[in-house]
């Protein structure tokens, strides 16, 4: 059997001439990589270093993947021999990877490979789950109403940007409260002031994300992230995007059901899997 052939890439439009088409089938469970594409080649810690395609015996699209130099691998749905064989391509390259991200059991079929070539223990990170929404489900009424972060805005979106870090395992910043608040991407709940933070990202030609959903827990539980996550997301709706996407912690029960309350259905089972020195392991 020919062995399935990887191709690397460190530039956005290259990766996506050779990706996109096969990414757009399943454009919402493949917003990320579409997403991350656009960061190919930015220097840290926002860049994205390099990505992969790995290709079957028909020449065809069978898995990708994104490495970033914090973050480690992401990796795509993908049959089991081509993850193993990118596995390969990646060790023998000599490059070391911090953590390896994707859906199960794809992520797996890439870890063990990686960890039968390098020795490298394991410690098991969150478990996300990615939900899709088409239609906003209006949540039950609160106080206040959304508005796009300003400029006095920044010094709290920092501070809401790093609790959100410390309080997810995501490192920040996530994007970055600069481009955020230029980008007109960071929104607030205000209710006689900031009360909940959300943004959007990742555009698609027919999605965006929304993701940075962050209360600070003296106001949690009052229905202030679901009513700006709802409002965010059905301003992308109205601005002509025809779905959005949002991942949540699965060990996180209330925050899975407060999105699934306002229209947000699961797609996908993400697992995050840290490298350890040789020989250790955990979780």
């Amino acid at each position: 059997m020919t062995a399935p052939a990887i191709e690397r890439f460190d530039e956005p439009a290259a990766f996506l001439s050779a990706a996109e088409a096969s990414l757009l089938r399943d454009e919402a469970r493949n917003n990320l990589f579409l997403g991350l594409a656009q960061r190919l080649g930015q220097p840290p810690p926002l860049g994205v270093a390099e990505a992969y395609v790995v290709r079957g015996r028909d020449g065809a699209p069978v898995a990708v993947a994104v490495r970033s130099e914090r973050r480690g691998l992401v990796v795509s749905d993908g049959p089991a021999d081509a993850l193993a064989a990118l596995a390969d391509e990646i060790v023998d390259a000599g490059v070391a990877l911090p953590a390896a991200n994707g859906p199960e059991p794809a992520v797996g079929a890439f870890v063990a490979r990686y960890r039968e070539r390098t020795g490298a223990g394991q410690a098991f990170g969150m478990r996300t789950r990615l939900h899709r929404l088409d239609a906003v489900v209006a949540p039950r009424a609160v106080p206040g109403a959304m508005r796009a972060a300003d400029e006095p805005d920044r010094a709290l979106a920092a501070r809401w940007i790093q609790a959100f870090s410390a309080d997810t395992g995501v490192p920040g910043p996530t994007p970055g409260t600069a481009e955020a608040l230029d980008q007109r991407r960071l929104h607030l709940w205000d209710d006689g002031g900031p009360v909940a933070m959300a943004a959007w990202g990742r555009p698609t030609p027919n999605g965006c994300s929304i993701g940075l959903v962050y209360t600070p827990p003296e106001r949690r539980g009052r229905g202030y992230a679901s009513a700006l996550v709802a409002a965010l997301s059905q301003r992308m709706l109205d601005g002509g995007k025809r779905f959005c996407t949002l991942y949540t912690d699965l060990a996180n029960p209330t925050s899975n059901a407060i999105y699934a309350r306002i229209g947000y259905r699961p797609l996908a089972d993400f697992r995050l899997v840290r490298f350890e020195p040789r020989g250790d392991e955990t979780g």
